[in-house]
Formats: C-alpha cells, sequence, structure tokens
C-alpha cells in the first residue's frame, strides 16, 4: 500500500512523508517491506516479520519525484514477491471502548484528547511500525453508549496482544473489550426494563442505523485495504495540538462563543456573541476572507476537525475540504468560522461580519436564510 501524509513541524512548515508497505508470506509467517521517505533524498527500506521491530534497514538514493521514485522501487520489491495480501488474509481487531455517556461528535467529548492520546494515536503507531496494518483512516464509530474502533491487521493475536500491553500502559484507564476475528464484532444492545417497549423499539432502531452506516463505512476502508495495487493515500493533516493546549482552547471557544464542539448555531445553541450565518460560502467571499485574514492575523490559526479534534493549520490550508461539520478559529479568539453538515457557514467576530456583509450589500436577504 502507498501512503502519503502531509503534516506540520513545529515552525508551521510543511513537510511531506511517503510510505508504502508490502506484504508477502515467508514459511506461514507475514513479513513487511516498508519504504519511507520525507526530506531527505533518499529512501529508507526497513524489512521485518510482522509483530516485530525491523530486522534489516538499508537507504537507496531517489530523484526529485519522490512519489515516482518510490513507487519504481516498490515493483522491484514486488517482483521479489511482496504486494497486498487477499481480503481473505486480513483479520479484524474489534475495538470497543465503553465510555461517559456523550452527545454529539466524538471528537467533542471531555475524554476524546485523552483517548485519542493514549489509546487511539499509539495504537494507529504500533501497528503500523510493526507490519500489521497500513495507515489507513480509521474514523471511531457510536453504536449506543460504546465508541467502536476496527483495524484490519494481518497476525491478529501478535497485535492483539501488543494492544492490550500497551492499553494496560495507559495512566488513564477506559473500559475496553478486544475482539479478534474474520469480522466485525458490533457491541449489543443492552435492554433497560424500566424504558416501555416502544421507546425500546426506537432505540433499537437508531441502533440499526449507526451498526449499518458503521459496518458500510467499515467495506469501504477494507476495500482500500485491500487493493490490489499499492495504493495513493493522500491525508492532509496538521499537527494536532496537545492535550492541554486542545483542552485549553475548548474552554475559550465554550466562553467566548458558547461553542461546545458540537452542532452551533444556526442549527444549534446561539453564540454568545453576534453572527452571521451563509446556506452557500461563493468563492469569491472564500478568497476575500482568505486575504482579509492573512493580513489581519499574525497568531496561530487551529481548525477543529469533528471526526479529529483540535490541530494548527497553515491559514492557506485551513479552507481546504473544510465543508462538514468543523470550525477555524485563531489563537485570541477574534474570529470563528463554523462549517456545519447542513452547508450552513456561520462568521463571526466584526472583521468577518462587515466582510460577509458588504459582499452582500446588494442582495441582504441572502444572510441569516436557510435554504
Amino acid at each position: 500500500m502507498f501512503w502519503q501524509e502531509n503534516w506540520l513541524s513545529p515552525h508551521n512548515r510543511t513537510t511531506m512523508r511517503q510510505q508504502i508497505i508490502l506484504h508477502k508470506q515467508v514459511s506461514g509467517s507475514w513479513h513487511y517491506c516498508r519504504l519511507s521517505i520525507s526530506d531527505a533524498p533518499h529512501c529508507l527500506v526497513e524489512k521485518g516479520r510482522v509483530g516485530f521491530e525491523p530486522d534489516s534497514t538499508e537507504t537507496f538514493p531517489m530523484s526529485a519525484n519522490h512519489a515516482t521514485a518510490l513507487q519504481t522501487l516498490a515493483k522491484e520489491y514486488m517482483e521479489q514477491g511482496y504486494g497486498s495480501p487477499h481480503r481473505s488474509e486480513w483479520q479484524v481487531l474489534s475495538l470497543h471502548f465503553n465510555m461517559k455517556p456523550w452527545s454529539g461528535f466524538t471528537s467533542s467529548a471531555a475524554w476524546y484528547e485523552d483517548w485519542k492520546s493514549q489509546y487511539d494515536e499509539p495504537m494507529q503507531e504500533l501497528l503500523i511500525r510493526r507490519g500489521h496494518c497500513v495507515p489507513a483512516a480509521d474514523t471511531p464509530g457510536q453504536i449506543g453508549d460504546t465508541l467502536v474502533l476496527f483495524k484490519y491487521v494481518l497476525e491478529g493475536e501478535y497485535a492483539a496482544h501488543a494492544v492490550l500491553q500497551l492499553f494496560s500502559n495507559a495512566s488513564i484507564v477506559f473500559p475496553f473489550r478486544v475482539y479478534l476475528g474474520d469480522h466485525e464484532q458490533y457491541p449489543q444492545l443492552r435492554s433497560n426494563p424500566l424504558v416501555p417497549q416502544e421507546i425500546s423499539d426506537i432505540l433499537e432502531g437508531f441502533y440499526s442505523v449507526a451498526s449499518t452506516m458503521t459496518a458500510i463505512s467499515q467495506e469501504v476502508a477494507l476495500q482500500r485495504v485491500t487493493s490490489v495495487m499499492p495504493q495513493v493515500w493522500t491525508d492532509q493533516q496538521p499537527a494536532r495540538v496537545s492535550k492541554d493546549k486542545a483542552n485549553e482552547l475548548r474552554r475559550q471557544l465554550q466562553d467566548v462563543w458558547g461553542f461546545d464542539g458540537g452542532i452551533w448555531t444556526p442549527l444549534g445553541p446561539p453564540s454568545k456573541q453576534e453572527t452571521v450565518f451563509l446556506s452557500q460560502w461563493p468563492d469569491a467571499l472564500k478568497n476575500q476572507i482568505m486575504h482579509l485574514l492573512t493580513g489581519h492575523n499574525s497568531g496561530p490559526v487551529y481548525r477543529f476537525d469533528f471526526d479529529e479534534g483540535i490541530s494548527e493549520t497553515p491559514l492557506r490550508d485551513a479552507f481546504r475540504h473544510f465543508a462538514y461539520e468543523g470550525t477555524i478559529f485563531p489563537d485570541n479568539m477574534e474570529w470563528i468560522i463554523y462549517c456545519s453538515h447542513h452547508h450552513t457557514f456561520t462568521f463571526g467576530g466584526p472583521t468577518l461580519i462587515q466582510a460577509v456583509r458588504a459582499f452582500f450589500r446588494d442582495k441582504p436577504e441572502e444572510i441569516n436564510k436557510m435554504m
């Protein structure tokens, strides 16, 4: 599999890392070959048995076009028997976390930063480093009061043991269960005899829909993981801020704007300050706002993505793929932009409100109008 990732350095400089992870079976055991390259003009090749750290490393010079050179090198290893394992070879790690009740998006939960930093991210890094899986983006799902995550792995028993050992060393304890099998394991809906049958039937319907949607997303993910040819993964992933910084920003968003990390105005709770919203955001206005903020904003800019949490991002990248439940805001909280899953765009702060009103000077009815 071919994977490409962008992230930010402490100096807010975009860096590119690319890697390909290939596998082959030797004497009944899976082995991996990982080719990776970042800024240096060479490729690092690591080989090892799945479930263990690399036992050999080599470096090769790379041309300026890293992606093409990396794919060319990968083809040489594919001629040696490496490739993408068949769908039937992958096992499924089903991880169920029993969390404190939460509403809205997972990343808005009070425990999210602890879970992300001590469970999800270390597990992903460990499984990739030991060749168990490829770096596919896994989005946790909510089924009842259970946070559900699936990992498609090779040498599943080693993977399960490594995950259990990792979680046992976490400083913050979240109750969890790990299941290993050929298929995804979904949590069972627990019935409550105190709940009327009519309500139970409705809840069971919601549970069924949630399970179906999760199953569909996992089928798409599995098709990408088991692609026969090396696949390009392109993820714009700014560096997530530290847990303490993220929690501080959450508190400031609540105090200044009344934003709690869930659905916001006009679909949810109102803002503590004046805002305006649009049902469409013309490119011309987007360019104006980008130019305006570039000259107006001097500090860090953050993006609160409701799948991944809070990350620092260059302003030039802040609006990229910004079309489904997220916010953009600066360190000083002087302005805010919120995008909802209904494609409404909310603007807060005098500078942005003035820009929106000036743009629609001849069509004021377009402001604060639901489609």
